[in-house]
Formats: C-alpha cells, structure tokens, sequence
C-alpha cells in the first residue's frame, strides 16, 4: 500500500510540474484589450476572470449572474475578439501589443 500511496504522490508531482501557471496579466493591460475590443464593462469584468482562468461558475458566482449569462458574455467577447475557443482569446490577450505578461 506504501508503494502505490509513493507512486501516486510521484505522479501527482511530475504532473504539477508539467502545469503552466496562468499567465499574468496586467489589469492595465486587460483595459487596452477591452477598449481595442469595444468590450462592454459587464465583458470586461468576465474577461478579467477568465484570464485569471477561472471556471464559467465560479465566474457567474462571482458576479452573481447566471452561468447562461457568462457564456452570452463570452461568446460576445469571442466574436469581438475573433476567436473561437478559451484557448484562442488568451492567445490574443498575451499576444497583443504592450500586454507586458510576465516571462516565468
């Protein structure tokens, strides 16, 4: 039982490391992205939790809205932003001039 309580601690370890932390991002920098975006303040305030990668629920409990209207507000910021997918926005956001992420 040690052995596989050992095994499992290694695994749990070497994965941890595998895992990026989120990026950082300034929120100076979520304001430029917001106004280059045309971003409403209500998507901006869902696209600062996002980027601090936080679920669609915790989001919504949050901001004390409905889960339904996070994902409305996501997928205007997607629209906005010209992406399809999570992974795309944050890709923009780090990718867009002066965000100033931080190198890890």
């Amino acid at each position: 039982m040690a052995y596989l309580s050992r095994r499992i601690a290694e695994r749990t370890e070497a994965t941890a490391a595998l895992e990026e932390p989120p990026a950082v991002v300034p929120d100076d920098g979520i304001d430029q992205f917001s106004r280059a975006y045309k971003l409403s303040e209500n998507e901006t305030r869902v696209l600062r939790l996002t980027v601090r990668g936080r679920t669609r629920q915790r989001i919504a409990e949050t901001l004390y809205v409905s889960a339904g209207t996070v994902n409305t507000y996501l997928h205007r910021i997607y629209q906005k932003a010209g992406v399809h997918s999570r992974q795309e926005l944050l890709d923009k956001i780090e990718e867009f001039p002066g965000m100033g992420t931080e190198e890890r």
